[in-house]
């Protein structure tokens, strides 16, 4: 006589994400990462905005870092409230940054001969 397992085989369960931080702990998580992206992307802004407003720009670079950063916080801003992905963070993006700051003086130079 056969004796019949009543074992299944292991199931191939898909992993699970770790459960989301609630209350207090919660939101000190989430601030403090908020802080942190802020700061990140200041630094990036005030960096990339001297390095753009450069050169023979270099009178205008208060303007520009100035511009920089609102900018920049406009557009987190943006990204944070109307895109789908919850998480979504944005910020200046480096390469972009050089191609603008080697091709912003040669634009000024030929709009503006001495």
């Amino acid at each position: 006589m056969t004796h019949a397992s009543n074992s299944s085989p292991p199931s191939k369960a898909t992993p699970r994400p770790p459960p989301a931080r609630q209350g207090v702990a919660g939101a000190a998580h989430d601030a403090s990462a908020g802080l942190i992206l802020a700061f990140v992307t200041f630094a990036y802004s005030l960096g990339f905005g001297a390095l753009v407003f450069s050169g023979r720009l270099a009178p205008f670079a208060e303007a520009g870092v100035t511009a920089a950063v609102l900018s920049a916080g406009v557009a987190t801003l943006v990204l944070a409230t109307a895109s789908s992905f919850r998480r979504a963070v944005g910020g200046p993006d480096p390469p972009v940054i050089a191609v603008a700051a080697a091709q912003t003086p040669a634009t000024a130079a030929a709009a503006h001969p001495r």
